[in-house]
């Protein structure tokens, strides 16, 4: 069940937050905004702080759960032909990538000046965490471990700069554009992984 006013205090703040520094907003303002008192709001969150890590960690829980949908279905795939990997591959990425697309208002004022986190940092961290962490389960039959690292690191590393760099640049490429990118910069390592996991088939 959604919490109504909850959602209208994290609107109104991230409303705030557009053209206001974050150190310079005041809690009064927020209930204003948000049509609720200021019992209210202390009711919901402890304090600004607490409601900006709220809104940080209600967006990185969704994103992990994005990842992880997607990360782990390349484990229900055997040993596929190039076009199905690139098939494959450009569902996952789409998937990943409209989310961010989907999300590029909040994501735009996370990443503004006048936010006080370094909202990059961690998803640039979940990158890190989801494909060097559940694909080496995958694919590690005949790969010696830092090898495989050194693949994952390109895709982790590689994926996370194309995005980083879309977000930076306010999303000015389409969502079609940016997956286009990653599925061919990403497609050579994983018909390389593949045919490497069919090897003990």
């Amino acid at each position: 069940m959604v919490d109504e006013k909850r959602k209208l205090i994290e609107e109104a703040f991230l409303e705030l937050l557009q053209t206001t520094e974050f150190k310079k907003i005041k809690i009064s303002e927020i209930a204003a905004k948000a049509g609720v008192s200021r019992v209210t709001f202390y009711k919901k969150f402890q304090n600004k702080e607490d409601l900006l890590d709220s809104i940080v960690e209600d967006f990185l829980a969704e994103m992990t759960h994005v990842f992880q949908s997607n990360v782990l279905f390349y484990e229900q795939v055997g040993v596929p032909s190039v076009d199905a990997i690139r098939t494959n591959l450009t569902t996952r990425v789409e998937n990943v990538i409209r989310f961010f697309w989907e999300n590029r208002e909040k994501i735009e004022i996370l990443t503004s000046q006048n936010s006080e986190i370094d909202l990059l940092k961690y998803v640039r961290s979940l990158f890190n965490k989801q494909l060097k962490g559940n694909l080496p389960l995958i694919f590690s039959v005949n790969f010696d471990p830092q090898t495989l690292n050194e693949y994952l690191d390109y895709l982790s590393k590689g994926s996370y700069l194309i995005i980083g760099t879309w977000i930076r640049k306010r999303f000015e490429d389409s969502p079609e554009e940016i997956t286009e990118i990653i599925v061919n910069t990403s497609l050579p390592i994983f018909i390389e992984l593949y045919q490497k996991k069919g090897l003990d088939r």
